[in-house]
């Protein structure tokens, strides 16, 4: 299951099925958001 960025009523609840390891749609060869990496001293906080 991957996320969409349009909204919930799109797709199965916001979200929508994709084969892994196909590289259907270029998902898996062209990347467009990641996890950034923190060091230990970084944290992540609600604002």
């Amino acid at each position: 299951m991957m996320a969409n960025s349009w909204n919930r009523d799109w797709g199965e609840d916001g979200y929508f099925r994709i084969l892994r390891g196909a590289d259907e749609c270029g998902i898996e060869s062209e990347i467009v958001a990641g996890i950034p990496r923190l060091s230990s001293k970084e944290k992540l906080h609600d604002s």
